[in-house]
């Protein structure tokens, strides 16, 4: 005969599936105080609900008992709720302490499934299969066509009270013999830890697939946190659900997977765990110099580039169509390059940086490289002493300006003898400097004059 199944939800609300008074199952569940309990069973299906200790047993028309350890306190408190559920429909069970260790039972009948949140996942949309015993043999033992109440055993769960002693409610020699159909089975094949297989980005997106075997129609639900997936499995033997992106959340994690296949020999649940991560990301920090220009002297030295990475295991970077690996070390990555793969001069280059993890995620993110490792400047002297280059003491009372040329922007240093000046160059690369009398040696001599330019880059 098929096992019942159940649903506890503890105080905490954490869900717990699975199946006891079966062949090769448990005759009893353990729940703790404050918990939810909801058995695949109608109220027809219970004959009587007995105290034994913190125990709850319910005895059902086919002669099994159920066992709830743990649904009394010491003292015969009940700190738990009872609910049976069939067909998606839900009945909760009020009990009443009769004589001895005997309660009875009245019913709340609740809504279908769907009308109260609160209450969906004690709901089962199967129907019992909880059936009426054969009777007893008459020329075995003697009791032949008899009723519950005939026995004495009180009919409880029946309309919420004792039923009449003409009740036609018969059992058997504990649930009668074999011969009926046989359990389903079931397995997971595909999307799940055992089947070494990670729920990456794509795939997320595309719907998370979990596929597997079974007993030819049965019905298959597959559980994900609080969404159930339902099909039929095929001729073959093979089933396959698909979980909608919106069903699964995103990220890096795991969560337990349910698949229970029912048919008209019961049921069965296998449980494996779902892994997910579609969590990937990479950036570029740092190409250049501290201030994101390769200027000579760092071109020189080589360039070191880097940047963050989530999630990822290698990183690629690409140049002028060429790929480097760099080094990644936890959420950091960088790159060594020699001088000879940026060339020298003053230009822009893009790169493109690819993170790629173990799952098949990946994440590419763009970057351009400054390279600057030239600069230029001239000094003009030929105006000085009226166009002869030659100061003579009437112009030497006059001071002389010295002009020339070097990268907009650039700082010129200008030194005349050891009289050392700072410009700036204009927008249009053009530099002038001013020496005041003081500033100009007398006597007959040649004095020099150097400009030294250092552009933004650095550069000098």
């Amino acid at each position: 005969m098929s096992a019942i199944n159940f649903v506890v939800r503890d105080v905490a609300g954490n869900i717990s599936r699975g199946s006891v008074a079966g062949e090769g199952v448990p005759a009893s569940l353990i729940v703790g105080s404050g918990a939810d309990i909801s058995l695949n069973l109608t109220r027809g299906q219970v004959i009587s609900y007995t105290r034994q200790g913190q125990a709850l047993e319910i005895t059902l028309i086919d002669g099994r008992i159920v066992t709830i350890e743990g649904f009394f306190t010491m003292e015969g408190v009940s700190e738990n709720e009872l609910f049976l559920s069939a067909d998606g429909f839900l009945t909760e069970v009020q009990l009443t302490q009769g004589a001895g260790e005997d309660y009875f039972a009245s019913y709340v009948e609740g809504d279908g499934v769907g009308k109260f949140a609160l209450n969906d996942d004690l709901y089962f949309m199967r129907g019992a299969d909880v059936m009426l015993a054969e009777a007893f043999n008459a020329a075995d033992d003697e009791v032949g066509m008899l009723g519950i109440a005939a026995l004495g055993a009180p009919l409880l769960g029946l309309g919420g009270a004792a039923a009449a002693a003409g009740a036609a409610v018969l059992v058997g020699g504990g649930g009668g013999g074999g011969g009926g159909p046989e359990a389903p089975t079931v397995d997971i094949t595909s999307g799940t830890e055992a089947n070494d297989h990670t729920v990456n980005e794509e795939e997320h997106a595309d719907g998370t697939v979990i596929g597997g075997t079974g007993t030819p129609g049965g019905v298959v639900d597959v559980v994900i946190g609080d969404v159930t997936e339902t099909t039929t499995v095929d001729g073959d033997g093979n089933w396959e659900v698909t979980f909608d992106p919106a069903d699964i959340e995103e990220g890096e994690y795991t969560t337990p997977v349910d698949v229970t296949i029912t048919n008209e020999g019961g049921s069965t649940t296998v449980v494996d765990t779902l892994i997910v991560d579609t969590v990937i990301g990479v950036d570029v920090t740092t190409a250049g110099g501290d201030d994101g220009v390769i200027n000579a002297v760092e071109h020189a030295a080589g360039v070191t580039l880097g940047g963050t990475v989530t999630g990822g295991d290698t990183v690629i970077v690409t140049i002028n169509g060429a790929d480097y690996t760099a080094t990644v070390t936890g959420s950091s990555w960088s790159l060594d390059l020699n001088s000879s793969v940026l060339g020298e001069g003053e230009y822009t280059q893009d790169i493109t940086v690819t993170a790629t993890d173990a799952a098949g995620n990946s994440s590419t993110s763009a970057a351009t490289i400054v390279v600057d490792t030239v600069t230029s400047v001239t000094v003009d002297t030929s105006s000085v002493g009226g166009s002869d280059n030659v100061v003579n003491g009437a112009e030497q009372a006059n001071g002389v300006s010295f002009t020339g040329t070097a990268q907009a922007g650039a700082s010129v240093e200008v030194t005349f003898g050891t009289v050392v000046q700072t410009v700036i160059a204009d927008g249009n690369g053009n530099w002038s400097v001013s020496y005041a009398a003081g500033d100009v040696p007398t006597g007959e001599l040649d004095v020099p004059v150097t400009a030294v330019a250092t552009d933004a880059a650095g550069n000098t």
